[in-house]
């Protein structure tokens, strides 16, 4: 951990952590340099958000009047972890130690504060933590993770194994084994302990690297190539050791927009919409003229789906504070989708001009404006960005879904080739651009592109759609084959009987000539249309006029602008 940003009450990081190393007697006796302070180390709070100056002035403040409480050091100490005031936090928790030398909370949280910049200092502290507490398997494992950094394998593996003794599903423990295993050059031993923790620590690119070297050494480079490949769409997980002891203090202590933030995104991972709306109502109440907390509320209940709710939020966080020009280009975007059209074109416009170099205020003014109508407008705009970032995938994307919209389809399709060029794997660039080119009468080659993303994405249900669709109804015999379409539909019908697969099912039989079927499949996708409602009244009338086509024994042969 750094030092927090501000310190003026400096004392240096390796003067702090010498005073926090141990006598080599007995690991467990708190440090012995005779100082008991009664002056707690304050950092410059100037520069601190207001939540975590104050706590740090209150806990100060009860450490000035009780400087013998142990538990007053060691909370402004667990305060100073926690936002990574680490020379801070290391002196209060030793004269917490030293005050209350049975508590092993106090040694334990100097080995956290410590261990990303002193491995020896952060071991040290673990074993005097250990020495007061053998139970807790997050230290066990930290305790390994720190003598494997010192190549201590034969030590580290026992700690390993006390830890997964306590706690089988510790994922840092499988990954410690691994790591050993590697160290020792025995890949199949490394690969066992390595997916125990890749199914236990989800996400982890530690976990996945070391799966990938795990692999290669085996000689299966296809799995070593997956590990790579997740590994580089991952992060680095805390999942691989959740601690209790840390997670409370971040809990009840991290006063920072980030902390809280972290504590709203478990709550919304958890599918706690509730507890994560009362953090950010909370630091409303705390701080009612900080704009920051207002306006992370606004965003939350905007996720929500609290439109009145994020708007209300929102214009009062840029009433407080009119320079929080993203807070702005979101208020526009929720203003346009509740018909404030005029003004919601102004906000974005506002946070455009403030931020000009930001592609995200410009890729909101563009869908404001295509939102609002004004498609010529918002390509403009989207070609402004492009001008910027050439390879922008998701302004791309959009610019060609507006020009094909416009019927500027050879420029639509050249948007969503680069597009598919950027981002192999997104679908949808796929099935945009071939409707695009189908619509330019390009069928054999709307085909090969759904054929080839077909290969590549073969459970991908709009792919398959799409691609069934130009088999059934394409007027050219050569490229028409009904019966292809059906065996590519079938599956997706067992699936789930939607009216557009239905749809394109019916076309595909009456693509074979089997028109007796083809009605009675219309049939069920009108039906199921009917019941829908009136939202679905467009695709109800195409599907209607294709049945009078079938009842006529003619199949349909004609791409629409918009197939199923």
């Amino acid at each position: 951990m750094a030092n927090g940003p501000g310190t003026s009450w400096r004392l240096t990081l390796a003067v702090a952590i010498a005073a926090a190393m141990l006598p080599r007697c007995d690991p467990a006796s708190p440090p012995l340099d005779g100082a008991l302070l009664t002056q707690p180390p304050v950092p410059d709070r100037s520069g601190l958000q207001p939540p975590l100056a104050r706590m740090i002035e209150e806990t100060a403040r009860v450490v000035e009047v009780n400087p013998d409480d142990a538990a007053a050091w060691g909370k402004l100490g667990s305060i100073y972890v926690v936002h990574d005031f680490t020379a801070e936090a290391v002196v209060c928790l030793e004269q917490a130690a030293q005050r209350d030398p049975g508590e092993f909370r106090w040694p334990y949280l100097v080995g956290k504060a410590v261990m990303l910049d002193d491995h020896a200092a952060s071991l040290s502290a673990f074993r005097r933590a250990r020495a007061l507490r053998d139970d807790y398997a997050p230290l066990e494992a930290l305790i390994g993770r720190a003598l494997l950094r010192q190549g201590d394998l034969d030590d580290a593996e026992a700690a390993f194994r006390r830890a997964l003794a306590l706690n089988d599903t510790l994922a840092r423990g499988h990954l410690g084994l691994g790591q050993i295993a590697l160290e020792r050059g025995d890949a199949a031993a490394a690969v066992t302990a390595l997916e125990r923790a890749r199914e236990l620590g989800v996400g982890s690119q530690e976990v996945h690297w070391a799966l990938a070297i795990a692999h290669r050494r085996q000689g299966d480079a296809a799995a070593a190539t997956r590990a790579e490949t997740a590994a580089a769409s991952a992060t680095v997980s805390d999942e691989l050791l959740p601690d209790p002891v840390y997670q409370e203090l971040i809990a009840t202590l991290g006063a920072t927009l980030a902390r809280r933030n972290l504590r709203v995104t478990r709550y919304l991972e958890r599918g706690n919409a509730k507890a994560a709306l009362a953090v950010w109502e909370a630091a409303v109440r705390a701080d009612p003229e900080w704009a920051d907390p207002v306006i992370r509320l606004g965003l939350l209940r905007a996720r929500l789906g609290d439109t009145d709710g994020a708007i209300e939020m929102l214009e009062r966080g840029l009433r407080l504070d009119p320079e929080q020009h993203q807070a702005r280009s979101s208020l526009g975007g929720l203003l346009i989708g509740r018909g404030a059209i005029d003004e919601g074109i102004a906000h974005l416009r506002a946070s455009t001009a403030a931020m000009p170099e930001n592609p995200d205020a410009r890729f909101n003014l563009a869908i404001g404006l295509a939102r609002a109508g004004r498609r010529a407008e918002a390509i403009e705009t989207l070609g402004e960005i492009l001008e910027l970032a050439p390879e922008n995938p998701d302004a791309r994307f959009a610019r060609g879904l507006l020009l094909a919209m416009e019927g500027h389809l050879e420029e639509a399709t050249a948007d969503f080739e680069i597009v598919v060029d950027l981002e192999p794997t997104r679908t949808d660039a796929y099935t945009n651009l071939a409707r695009a080119l189908s619509q330019q009468g390009r069928l054999d080659e709307a085909a090969a592109v759904l054929r080839s993303a077909h290969d590549l994405f073969p459970r991908q249900a709009d792919i398959t759609l799409a691609l069934a669709w130009v088999l059934a109804t394409a007027p050219d015999e050569p490229l028409r084959d009904g019966g292809a379409a059906m065996r590519l539909l079938d599956p997706l019908l067992r699936e789930r009987r939607a009216p557009r697969r239905l749809d394109a099912y019916a076309a595909a039989q009456a693509a074979t000539g089997d028109f007796a079927a083809a009605i009675r499949t219309a049939d069920e996708a009108i039906a199921a249309l009917r019941r829908a409602g009136p939202g679905a009244s467009a695709v109800l009338a195409e599907v209607e006029s294709r049945r009078t086509l079938y009842a006529r024994g003619e199949p349909f042969v004609t791409i629409p602008e918009k197939g199923p």
